[in-house]
C-alpha cells in the first residue's frame, strides 16, 4: 500500500517536520501497513525499516524501476537508469543480508507493461536477480503469470487487477514456484463501504499471495490530459477535522473521488477514512484465517480428532454466496457477521 513522502513534503512544504513524518509512519504501522513506496528508490530510511519489521513489517521495496525504463533491444534498460538502481542495491544489500531479511526485499518494475517489453524485463530481471538477494515483482500485462512468455523464473511475482486474477492459472504458476499477488486501482467512496472489510476476505479465498495499492495519498492534483494547468484541481490546506470542509477529493479529475486517498493530510497529523478503518477490521480478519488454516494443517499432521478438523475446515471455508471472487460478494452485514463469528467459535473450541 504504497505512501510517497514526496507527496507529503509538497503538500505541507515547511511544515513537514520529522515529528510529523513520524506521526505519518505509526498511523501506517498501526494499521498493519507495510512502510513501502512504489516511486523510485525507496522513501524510508534504514532506521524506519528496521522499526517498521519490529513491528511486522514483511515487506522490503528497496527499488522501483521507472515505467519507461525499459528498451526494446539491448542493453534492455538504459544505462543511466541501470547505473543509479545499482547504487542504491549495492548500499542496502549489505545490510538486508546481515539481517537476513533477503527473502522480504523487493524489485518492482515494468509497471504494467504489455508483451512488447517482455524481453527487456527478462533480461533486466535475470541481472538483477542474479547480482542482489532480491525477488522480483511486477503489474506487468502477463495474463499466463510467466507460463507462456518464458518469464517464469525472471518473474517471482506476477500482480494482475483484482478482476483479471485467474485462480485456476496462479495455481498452475505456484507449482512453478511462482507467486501470484492482485492490486486494486479504483477504490473510492462511491463503493460499499463493507468491500473494503471484504478484501483480505477474497484476497485469502482466491488464495493470491499478496494485495497491493497503487497509492495511498495522492493529495495534489497533477494534471488531468487535455485540461489546462490552471485548471487542475489540487488541495492546498490540510483537512479539517470536521464532516463538511472545503477539501476535494477528485484531484485532476483522472481518479475519482479518493480513489488513492486513504488517509489524510490533517494540520497535525494524519486522519484516517472509514474505508481504510474497515480495511485494518478486514486485516484482523484475515489474521483469524490464517490462524486456523495454521492450526488446521497441524491437526491434521498430528492426526487429530475428526470433530476438531471438521470443525477448522468449516470455519475457513468461504461459501460462494458469500464471497465467489473480486467482484462477486454478498455486502450483507450479517453474512460477514455469520462467518466472522463461525471462525472465532472454531478456534475457541480446538485451542
Amino acid at each position: 500500500m504504497s505512501f510517497h513522502n514526496g507527496w507529503c513534503r509538497e503538500f505541507y512544504g515547511h511544515r513537514w517536520t520529522p515529528e510529523l513524518r513520524r506521526k505519518f509512519l505509526d498511523f501506517l504501522l498501526d494499521r498493519r501497513i507495510n512502510l513501502t513506496s512504489m516511486y523510485g528508490e525507496t522513501d524510508f530510511t534504514w532506521e524506519e525499516i528496521c522499526r517498521g519489521i519490529e513491528n511486522g513489517q514483511n515487506v522490503i521495496l528497496v527499488y522501483t524501476l521507472d515505467p519507461t525504463a525499459g528498451l526494446r533491444e539491448p542493453p534492455w534498460l538504459k544505462p543511466e537508469v541501470d547505473k543509479r538502481a545499482r547504487e542504491v542495491l549495492d548500499e542496502w544489500t549489505p545490510k538486508i543480508k546481515a539481517k537476513g531479511w533477503s527473502d522480504r526485499t523487493y524489485f518492482y518494475g515494468f509497471d504494467e507493461r504489455g508483451p512488447e517489453e517482455f524481453p527487456a524485463m527478462k533480461q533486466t530481471f535475470e541481472r538483477f536477480k542474479r547480482d542482489y538477494p532480491v525477488q522480483t515483482i511486477t503489474t506487468a500485462f502477463d495474463h499466463s503469470y510467466g507460463l507462456e512468455t518464458g518469464l517464469t523464473g525472471a518473474v517471482d511475482n506476477f500482480m494482475p487487477l483484482l478482476p483479471r486474477y485467474c485462480p485456476e492459472q496462479a495455481a498452475k504458476a505456484r507449482e512453478t514456484g511462482t507467486k501470484v499477488w492482485w492490486y486494486v486501482v479504483t477504490w473510492n467512496m462511491e463503493q460499499h463501504l463493507i468491500r473494503s472489510r471484504l478484501l483480505p476476505w477474497m484476497t485469502y479465498k482466491v488464495e493470491a499471495d499478496g494485495f497491493l495499492i497503487w497509492c495511498m495519498n495522492r493529495w495534489r492534483g497533477e494534471g488531468a490530459p487535455k485540461v489546462p494547468r490552471d485548471q487542475w484541481k489540487t488541495n492546498t490546506h490540510p483537512v479539517k477535522n470536521e464532516i463538511l470542509n472545503e477539501w476535494d477529493p477528485w484531484l485532476d479529475g483522472v481518479c475519482p473521488n479518493s480513489s488513492a486517498n486513504y488517509l489524510y493530510p490533517g494540520e497535525n497529523g494524519p486522519l484516517s477514512s472509514t474505508r481504510l478503518e474497515c480495511f485494518r477490521d478486514g486485516i484482523e480478519d484475515y489474521h483469524l484465517l490464517m490462524a486456523a488454516t495454521d492450526r488446521l494443517r497441524e491437526l491434521e499432521k498430528q492426526g487429530a480428532d475428526r470433530k476438531s478438523i471438521a470443525c477448522l475446515r468449516e470455519a475457513t471455508r468461504i461459501e460462494d454466496s458469500f464471497i465467489k471472487n473480486a467482484i462477486e460478494a454478498s455486502y450483507s452485514v450479517a453474512e460477514l457477521k455469520f462467518h466472522r463469528e463461525r471462525l472465532i467459535r472454531a478456534l475457541v473450541a480446538t485451542k
